[in-house]
């Protein structure tokens, strides 16, 4: 009979038995555990299938020549350390952590004076989940990204507060769920690019160039986020493009140049895009519309006090979309009338007014906007129609 193997916690201290992390990694066998206590550690290569967990303010210090901690090995779980000071070399993408194996667990770090923060490369099921993460105080395009993850199918980002980095990316990484973090003062605060199957959930993105940018993926869900004063170049709180099959319900969508931004949404001919329970409000631009635009769901979303409730770029009217009739959208410039009481206008909201059509030609009519004399020419355009 054989005896089963007994996992072994190996103590890394001032005192011993080890006083480096690399001489207990030396002698550490798979499902190992090595307890560090206290002390500044330099930049370290984990090769074996080991939990490495820092206790009593345990630093790792890159000293700022390439990563802090490069994890080589499935089944790794980094935890509970200050991890700091990776070069800054952006085309070698020098980070506090760089994943190279799956099933990898990045924990309760504490990740500061880095390029990038954590990178994900080929990482399938790897959990990055209550980290803090502020970059190098750089001008945001000499950063590197705070999350990224490429070709890592299935990742999980959970928890994490991310500050003072350049975007938060997910490359060619189906299944993966993004939930419940903070993001603020990037570019991109979260980026998706052929991610077939993601879940976006409960994060809060706030004071980047843009919140939230989705490009090339299908089966998209995006709920519960708050998506706030993205004012960038672009400035869209979320921005779409060639998305399948998307999901958006009970967003806070709020202060941003353009609250959602649509390009070629839904893509492919039995495609969907459903906007359900949401709140877009004091945006520049609630919604932008390309022209073409067609088979958008909007239910039971509030648009209150935008610039201008829906932008279409290029004008056209949106006929093949859906909003109006029992939808049950709350438009706060809406001028009809509700006769029958029933709660729904009887008149169906126009996303294109007389004035602002009138200030589109005259730029100098906006000192108007919101004005009884505005009011009143849209009320007189839904009363006595062409």
């Amino acid at each position: 009979m054989v005896a089963a193997l007994v996992a072994a916690v190996l103590l890394v201290a001032a005192g011993g038995p080890y006083t480096s992390i690399e001489e207990a990694l030396a002698d550490a066998q798979p499902g190992d555990t090595i307890l560090v206590r206290g002390g500044v550690h330099p930049a370290l290569v984990i090769d074996k299938s080991v939990t490495v967990r820092g206790e009593a303010g345990a630093v790792i210090d890159g000293g700022g020549i390439g990563d802090v901690v490069t994890i080589d090995a499935p089944g790794v779980i980094l935890e509970g350390f200050e991890l700091r000071n990776s070069g800054q070399v952006i085309y070698q993408e020098h980070a506090g952590v760089t994943v190279l194996q799956p099933d990898v667990v990045v924990r309760n770090n504490s990740i500061h004076d880095v390029l990038f923060g954590i990178f994900v490369k080929q990482g399938d099921n790897a959990l990055i989940e209550g980290n803090h993460i502020v970059g190098y105080d750089l001008d945001v395009h000499s950063r590197g990204d705070g999350l990224r993850a490429w070709y890592s199918n299935g990742a999980q980002f959970i928890d994490n507060h991310v500050d003072q980095t350049r975007d938060v990316i997910l490359w060619f990484s189906n299944d993966a769920v993004v939930e419940g973090n903070v993001i603020t003062d990037g570019r991109y605060g979260l980026h998706f690019m052929y991610d077939d199957g993601m879940v976006v959930r409960g994060n809060e993105v706030r004071d980047n160039s843009v919140g939230m940018f989705l490009m090339y993926s299908s089966n998209v869900t995006v709920d519960n986020n708050l998506i706030a004063d993205s004012f960038g170049p672009s400035g869209y709180g979320i921005g779409l493009k060639e998305i399948a099959n998307l999901e958006v319900n009970d967003n806070v969508i709020l202060r941003n140049r353009i609250g959602v931004s649509f390009d070629t949404v839904p893509h492919g001919q039995d495609a969907y895009a459903l906007f359900n329970g949401n709140l877009v409000a004091f945006n520049h631009a609630g919604m932008s519309f390309q022209p073409s635009t067609e088979r958008v769901e909007l239910v039971a979303n509030s648009f209150d006090r935008n610039g201008s409730q829906i932008e279409i770029r290029g004008g056209g009217d949106l006929a093949g979309n859906v909003w109006n009739d029992d939808s049950g959208n709350y438009w706060s410039d809406y001028v009809g009338y509700d006769a029958d009481r029933d709660g729904i206008g009887d008149l169906a909201y126009e996303p294109n007014s007389l004035f602002e059509s009138m200030r589109d030609e005259e730029p100098v009519l906006a000192l108007f906007n919101y004005s009884p004399a505005a009011l009143a020419v849209d009320f007189a355009a839904r009363a006595v129609p062409n």
